[in-house]
This record gives structure tokens, sequence and C-alpha cells, in this order.
């Protein structure tokens, strides 16, 4: 048919599934999804070993999800922690009784609250890149830097009896510290001020 297929792999072992793969691309199938399954309902936490979704994203260089049977969140939140990008789920309406798979089955609220859960997971993952929030910046006053604890003159020079690095960040930051020691100060600075930049330049 040539359309997206969905393979879970509940009880296969990797040439399984390998071989599997193999035969769906034989026969034309270009977009494959695997779910790693535990063929056991419903699934404890103990069955899951979730280092095999990165083992099957990184063999088989395809979209990778779980096939999720347990009645614990946390598997599904912890699958996309670890790469899943598909959930599959069994579920019910909120006072269904009877059914193959009732126990195994989220129902009613509990299906949204599953789905917020996922959610947020996503958004704590964030960025492939390193990066930082910008409600960080706020905080970098906090930092430590640079400052004077004693009167210090023109021409003296910066010991460690005379400047000391503490918060808060106004004045150089602490990797210049050791840079600027024994070096003679180019002004009249006094006690407790932060060293600032152009110190740099001067000396």
């Amino acid at each position: 048919t040539k359309k997206p297929i969905i393979i879970s792999t509940g009880m296969a072992n990797l040439k399984e599934i390998e071989d599997t793969v193999k035969i769906a691309k034989q026969n034309g199938a270009k977009d494959i999804t695997l779910l790693y399954c535990v063929s056991n309902y419903p699934s404890s936490i103990e069955d899951f070993n979730l280092n095999n979704i990165k083992i099957l994203k990184k063999k088989f260089k395809c979209r990778v999800g779980i096939s999720d049977h347990s009645k614990d969140n946390r598997v599904a939140i912890a699958s996309v922690a670890s790469g899943a990008e598909v959930i599959e789920k069994h579920i019910a309406l909120e006072n269904q009784k009877k059914g193959l798979d009732i126990a195994f089955s989220l129902k009613g609220k509990e299906i949204k609250k599953l789905r917020d859960d996922i959610d947020i997971t996503s958004k704590l993952l964030g960025s492939s890149l390193f990066f930082r929030n910008k409600s960080e910046n706020k905080s970098k006053i906090f930092r430590r830097s640079i400052f004077t604890i004693k009167d210090i003159k023109k021409g003296e020079k910066f010991t460690k009896k005379n400047i000391k690095v503490v918060r808060p960040a106004y004045g150089l930051a602490p990797k210049y510290f050791n840079k600027i020691l024994n070096k003679k100060s180019p002004t009249n600075i006094a006690k407790n001020e932060p060293l600032r930049s152009i110190i740099l330049s001067k000396i």
C-alpha cells in the first residue's frame, strides 16, 4: 500500500525485528515506526528496559515508540524521555467494567492525565542544542566577582589580602583573579568596590 506502517515488536528479538523491517522495506514501506512492546498484560515496571528504545533507534534509523500495557504513567513518561515518539495505550470509557483489555486500560480522565504528563515531559526535554532560558538571566547577578577588601592605592599590587571573590557579580569574573594577582593597580580603588573590566586593559 506504500502507507506508513507501525510495527509492534513484542516478544521479538533483534534478528526477528531486523527481518521484519527488511521485508517491509522490500515491499515498499518507507515510513516505518517500531514500537518497543512488553507482551505481559498488564506489564509491571520490572518488565521494561527503556534503553531498548535507544537501541532500536540507533540500529534501524527510524521512528520508535512504545506499546505500553502497564498501569503506570511513569512508563510512558520515561519512554518519551528515552526518545519515544509514539505512545500506544489501551483506553476505555470512564465507568467501563468489562472488556478484554480492561485490566490495563486507561479510563476516562486518566487518558487526559497521561497526555498532559507526556506534554510536560516533552517540554522539559526542550531543545536538542544546549540551551538556557532567558528566565535565568535575572539570577546572573548572584554569581561571584572580584571585589576589593581593602583600600588600594595606585601602583599597589593586587594580592589575596586586598582582593577577594564574593557575590554579587558587579565586577570582574572570578576567572581573572589569578591573572591580576601581583599586577599593579592603575588607579586608587576604595575598599569594598568591584574591580571593573577596564582594569584588564591597563595592567
